[in-house]
């Protein structure tokens, strides 16, 4: 017998919605109060300060949406985002323990989200929006998905 599924998607029912990088999940990062891990994640696309700190308190698919054509071609011409005035190379290890930092803030701060993701214990999870992942995406769903499970099998 197969392990049960969790599709974590902000189009889930229930408390699994708050697994999503698109949920209102206010959480501090670094000093920085964002409203989602999905704000941040489009946020370091923008080299802007003050842009990037709007963006920052978005959430949902306002969040999403923030990612443009633009602010996507800047980030793989440049071959960085940037966070706090800093630059960091896209992709990179640093890049990558920067978001999971963040993701695990979210969880960290936001006790209601935790325990949701605590309970999909024994189920697999997975990421499937029904569209096809763009390449050079700010986060794949598979490592998305891997820090979800480091920070349930921590709990």
């Amino acid at each position: 017998m197969s392990e049960p599924a969790v599709n974590v998607t902000f189009r889930a029912e229930g408390p699994v919605r708050l697994l999503s990088n698109l949920a209102h999940t206010p959480f501090v990062f670094r000093g920085i109060r964002v409203e989602s891990a999905e704000g941040l994640i489009q946020g370091l696309k923008e080299e802007n300060p003050v842009r990037q700190g709007r963006i920052f308190q978005l959430f949902g698919y306002e969040a999403q949406r923030a990612s443009s054509e633009r602010r996507n071609a800047r980030v793989q011409q440049s071959g960085c985002v940037w966070f706090n005035g800093a630059k960091v190379t896209f992709p990179s290890e640093e890049y990558f323990a920067l978001i999971e930092e963040a993701i695990q803030g979210k969880f960290r701060q936001n006790p209601e989200a935790l325990a949701a993701l605590v309970a999909t214990r024994g189920a697999q999870l997975v990421h499937d929006t029904g569209k096809k992942q763009r390449a050079g995406s700010a986060l794949s769903g598979e490592l998305f998905l891997a820090i979800l499970e480091r920070i349930r099998d921590s709990a």
